[in-house]
């Protein structure tokens, strides 16, 4: 499957033609599917992208982790 990541941080999937948000991509993560992220010049920065999203969901861990331990 390919995504391809526009300068207006919009993510279009070319094989269902239709623009997806990053919950599709993590959903494509956990169903095990087989994707690659490319940006207009077609180069592959499905990596980056994914760091991106591990940042986040560290991220959010830490702050549901800080909630808990104040109540």
């Amino acid at each position: 499957m390919i995504i391809k990541k526009y300068k207006n941080r919009k993510y279009y999937c070319i094989d269902k033609s239709k623009f997806v948000d990053l919950a599709f991509i993590i959903g494509l993560i956990k169903g095990k599917e087989e994707f690659v992220i490319v940006n207009n010049r077609n180069d592959d920065i499905t990596n980056k992208i994914l760091l991106k999203l591990l940042r986040r969901e560290l991220r959010k861990n830490a702050i549901q982790m800080e909630k808990k331990n104040i109540i």
